[in-house]
């Protein structure tokens, strides 16, 4: 016999009637006992089940920031980010006919955001984009657009690999002499007036990672950055004269972020909507906000406590996801929040569970408690009293509910233990009276 204390100090004498061991929804012989003073039960081992879906790939054109960069994680495979810019518009570039080129160096800003390792080695390395980037319309990060093969990285400095410590807030790369030449020539020719005729000469540039990188993803804030162009007059040699294309006011840009599972438990992950329960990837499950990795939590006899009674008031009802121990080293921090939303049968996403203003409901990361089994980790408490009751009420379908990172335009990732995990195991209460 199990004791369970309610918020309100009553005691529920709980036996384990509803688990996986019985046929499917069995309550067993008559409903479990009952608290003699309140008439409430209190049930923890009702069958939960916890899957990794594959939700779609979200909308990064509408930040203000790109992300570059590339790690390896055994649960998500090869993380990639890759950055898409126009350059942007500060007025005609209209240079003395004589005018001598010098060089051509991209600025980059980093602000203090980093995903991964920053002690190892990366680069970054920068194209032309074969076309521009359409203005208005919505990029999202699963997308790719095409690039020409040929890096605009010039000279060793340029290639060289670096580390993003915290202090590290600038990069800054020489770019092809033979691109800052062009751009020279068509402002000395008038064919730098206006934006379109700039993205005819340079449609945008492509920020990738190196292809063995195994780093950290680096947030490079578009204000701030800038393509500077160098050049100097005859008559005034040490005298520079620079235009910067800045990409702050970039008329469109986006960044893609891709994950090769090959070789992963999650390999088959290969369509939108399609889900792995956590049953055979090793009692794991995984989110990843910027990859459209959500947690799909289902009751699926959730509707079988009906048989306590024809409309049974449910008093309260969580479910609790505890992070699986080492998941999270190499600076690979869990989302600070997620937001619940009710699934569809086919994992499609409806409503977001919202607060009682009408404002979506967080549930933040409480870090660093020591679990049943003495092992420090965090963890994502989720209320269910209004799902639970709602589907009891029949007033929606008990296909479940999604959970997402509150900000899925960050990389950030979290493994947590699913249904019989041995430290760190999915765990839910109801508490209901007849």
């Amino acid at each position: 016999m199990r004791t369970i204390f309610l918020k309100s100090g009553l005691l529920l004498a709980v036996l384990a009637p509803l688990t996986a061991c019985d046929q499917p929804g069995n309550i067993g012989v008559g409903p479990p006992p009952a608290d003699a003073i309140s008439g409430a039960y209190g049930i923890d081992t009702l069958t939960v089940r916890l899957s990794t879906i594959w939700r779609d790939s979200v909308p990064t054109s509408g930040t203000n920031f790109l992300l570059v960069g590339q790690y390896r994680d055994p649960r998500l495979g090869l993380v990639a980010a890759t950055g898409y810019t126009r350059l942007g518009w500060s007025g005609p570039y209209t240079p003395a006919p004589t005018e001598i080129f010098d060089s051509l160096a991209l600025e980059l800003r980093l602000n203090a955001y980093r995903y991964g390792d920053t002690t190892r080695l990366q680069t970054l390395h920068v194209r032309r984009l074969a076309a521009p980037l359409t203005v208005g319309r919505t990029y999202f990060s699963g997308e790719a657009v095409a690039t020409d093969p040929v890096l605009l990285n010039q000279g060793a400095a340029a290639l060289a690999s670096f580390r993003a410590s915290p202090s590290r807030r600038v990069l800054r790369l020489r770019l092809a002499d033979a691109l800052g030449r062009a751009l020279l020539l068509a402002g000395q020719q008038g064919r730098l007036g206006t934006e379109a005729e700039l993205a005819a000469v340079l449609p945008g540039l492509a920020l990738t990672p190196g292809p063995t990188d195994d780093a950290a993803l680096l947030l490079l804030p578009l204000a701030g950055a800038r393509l500077r162009l160098f050049t100097h007059a005859p008559t005034a040699p040490t005298a520079a004269h620079e235009r910067s294309f800045g990409m702050e006011n970039a008329t469109a840009h986006f960044y893609q972020v891709t994950a090769n599972r090959r070789g992963t438990l999650l390999a088959s992950l290969s369509a939108t909507n399609r889900a792995i329960p956590s049953s055979i990837t090793n009692r794991e499950a995984c989110l990843a906000g910027a990859l459209g990795l959500q947690l799909r939590l289902e009751i699926p006899y959730l509707t079988r406590l009906r048989a306590l009674a024809p409309r049974p008031l449910i008093l309260g009802a969580e479910a609790t996801l505890e992070t699986v121990p080492g998941t999270g080293g190499r600076g690979l921090r869990p989302p600070a929040a997620l937001y619940a939303y009710r699934s569809g049968r086919g994992g499609q996403r409806g409503a977001v569970l919202t607060t009682g203003d009408g404002r979506p409901l967080p549930l933040n990361y409480l870090a660093g408690s020591l679990n049943r089994a003495g092992l420090e980790t965090g963890r994502y408490q989720l209320p269910l009293a209004s799902y639970c009751q709602a589907v009891l009420d029949r007033q929606l379908p008990n296909d479940g509910l999604l959970l997402g990172a509150a900000i899925p335009q960050l990389p950030e990732q979290v493994t947590v233990g699913g249904e019989g995990h041995p430290a760190v195991p999915l765990r839910f209460r109801v508490y209901l009276v007849r």
